[in-house]
């Protein structure tokens, strides 16, 4: 069994199996707009004020094809939050700035110097500096990691039906279609 999404074969149809079943279960369920997106047009920019009109279907197979449906519908637009690995990356952070407090702790401990302790610019304790900028640039990345993930708890969960008709949306491990 693979994770591809079946695409049928035959170059002489026009749209995916994958894409008549959203297109179908779009005009049953009542999403506005989305009962029209059978015959949803993009436009794309072109030369001068040319425009050209493309459907879902003009669409190469694959990726081309798969980002034009689900960008048809704003229910469409579901995306992983990878809350493991987020979670992973801060623990990891974390434990990263925790050793390297520690460190800074032992260089304060151990100073010999008071006037190193006092003043920031007339310290002269190079192994300081350089924890204190390793600090700097892990508890930046710790706030970065921490806010994206914050974010991504924000947004709301795709509905049920939604996640019946894209049921691989989240374990893509090869390619949209079958290799030949």
């Amino acid at each position: 069994m693979t994770n591809d999404i079946e695409l049928e074969s035959s170059e002489t149809t026009a749209k995916s199996t994958f894409s008549r079943s959203v297109m179908t279960w779009a005009s049953s369920w009542r999403v506005p707009g989305a009962s029209s997106l059978k015959s949803q047009n993009y436009q794309a920019s072109g030369l001068g004020s040319h425009t050209e009109r493309i459907t879902i279907e003009d669409r190469r197979q694959g990726y081309p094809r798969f980002s034009a449906l689900m960008a048809g519908h704003s229910s469409f637009q579901i995306y992983r939050r990878f809350l493991d690995l987020r979670t992973r990356l801060l623990l990891l952070t974390q434990d990263e700035i925790v050793e390297l407090e520690e460190q800074l702790d032992h260089i304060d401990k151990t100073e010999k110097s008071p006037l190193f302790l006092a003043s920031r610019r007339d310290d002269r304790n190079s192994d300081r500096s350089v924890v204190t900028t390793k600090l700097r640039s892990a508890l930046s990345a710790y706030d970065e990691l921490l806010d994206g993930t914050q974010r991504s708890l924000k947004y709301e969960s795709p509905h049920d039906k939604i996640l019946r008709i894209f049921p691989t949306i989240h374990t893509f491990k090869s390619s949209l279609v079958p290799r030949r």
